[in-house]
């Protein structure tokens, strides 16, 4: 239930962030207005670019071997432990990146760390849809101007 409602909650500031990127903006340039509006795929993009981090860093960090039940021997996380535990004299710091792993993959992430991570994979997401965006441009031209000839 707890797995849940946090996915819930996430999913609302999801949707909450859409609505916000479709709203048109006004930005002044040169003592000039000009309306600045979303593409439907931006906020696409950017909805599955949240969605998708919030979603993707647990799974990856099971996968990695930061798991609910501790860390998976053999894995690169026991790796990592070990490479941390050598290079402190034996022990793991506290607050160290292994350490911070660790305690995401058994408590797993925060609302607050839910949020900061969206929003960086909603950047991420623009990011890639506008890099497709632009590269289809690019080949719609090519494909015109030979086409065209």
């Amino acid at each position: 239930m707890f797995l849940l409602v946090d996915q819930e909650v996430s999913l609302l500031l999801f949707s909450d962030l859409v609505h916000f990127l479709s709203l048109p903006v006004t930005k002044t340039s040169h003592h000039e207005e000009e309306l600045v509006t979303l593409s439907t795929g931006t906020i696409i993009g950017a909805a599955i670019g949240g969605v998708g981090a919030v979603i993707a860093a647990p799974i990856a960090l099971g996968i990695v071997g930061f798991t609910g039940a501790g860390i998976t021997a053999g894995s690169l996380a026991a790796q990592m432990m070990s490479s941390a535990a050598i290079a402190n004299g034996g022990g793991v710091a506290a607050g160290s990146l292994v350490a911070t792993l660790q305690s995401v993959g058994a408590a797993g992430l925060s609302t607050t760390s839910k949020i900061i991570l969206g929003f960086f994979g909603s950047a991420v997401g623009v990011s890639v849809e506008e890099a497709a965006e632009a590269l289809l441009k690019f080949i719609r031209r090519k494909w015109d101007r030979k086409n065209n000839k």
